[in-house]
């Protein structure tokens, strides 16, 4: 017996037509980035963070986007106010200037191992999951 899928979860459960439009464009979106199969690729978070203007441009001017939004109920897609825009845009500004602070105040510290670790975490955090030992172990004094 046949069953035709592309019409069901999980070849079961029928699918809405929200649904699939919402199926097919994650399909071609993880056509078009495959690496967003891994939510922990550096892709998905180069994607999210300094390509975000093409990543939603690419999901915005889908074909089967605006239809998607005719349909989808907006009680799945909250709004945010401005007010709550402005406060996590603070909230980022003000966790970025404490980095920012924390990183003088251990340089005018002068404690060469401390600064050593913090280098290599940094060096750490900005790299990949997969490409070898995170941290390198201290130096040897």
């Amino acid at each position: 017996m046949f069953i035709n899928c592309a019409r069901t979860i999980s070849c079961g459960r029928p699918v809405s037509e929200v649904e699939r439009l919402k199926q097919n464009i994650v399909k071609d979106i993880k056509t078009r980035w495959p690496d967003l199969a891994n939510i922990l690729n550096p892709v998905s978070v180069e994607l999210l963070t300094t390509k975000q203007v093409e990543f939603v441009d690419a999901i915005e001017n889908h074909a089967d986007y605006a239809r998607y939004r005719e349909l989808s109920p907006t009680s799945t897609t909250p709004t945010l106010t401005n007010s709550e825009k402005s406060s996590a845009k603070f909230d980022r500004f003000v966790r970025t200037a404490e980095n920012v602070i924390l990183a003088e105040n251990l340089v005018r510290i002068g404690d060469a191992s401390a600064i050593d670790v913090y280098q290599r975490l940094i060096k750490a955090e900005s790299g990949s999951l997969t490409h070898g030992k995170l941290i390198d172990p201290p130096a040897s004094n």
